[in-house]
């Protein structure tokens, strides 16, 4: 079940609303992205300060604190749509019809405003 989400695209509001929405997703796990690139500039720039020039960049680690929340939850909502999290579905990967669909409705509707993976307490699985 871990792939990606198909929404049918029509003239109805809904499917607009989804189209726009996916638009937004996209755009924020590109800036998620570019936060992620940001910061392996800064570690290149900061590893390269001290050990050739004796002085790091300063606040490198405040920018890594700030970035984190940025990296972690702009881009979780595309990678859901697009079924990217790592699972281990060992036990998900062997269930089909009724059996499968409700071990995902419990381990996605378990999901926690803490948990940008969505995988609830039962994602093991």
């Amino acid at each position: 079940m871990a792939s990606a989400t198909s929404v049918l695209t029509d003239n109805s509001t809904l499917s607009k609303i989804d189209t726009q929405l996916y638009k937004l997703e996209k755009a924020l796990a590109l800036v998620s992205g570019l936060a992620v690139f940001s910061l392996m500039l800064m570690a290149v720039f900061s590893v390269a300060g001290r050990n050739f020039f004796n002085a790091p960049l300063p606040g490198y680690v405040d920018w890594i604190e700030q970035a984190m929340p940025l990296i972690a939850f702009m881009g979780a909502s595309y990678v859901m749509r697009d079924g990217g999290h790592i699972r281990m579905d060992i036990l998900v990967g062997q269930l089909k019809g009724r059996a499968l669909y409700l071990v995902e409705f419990i381990t996605n509707s378990g999901s926690k405003p803490d948990d940008p993976a969505g995988m609830g307490h039962l994602g093991a699985l």
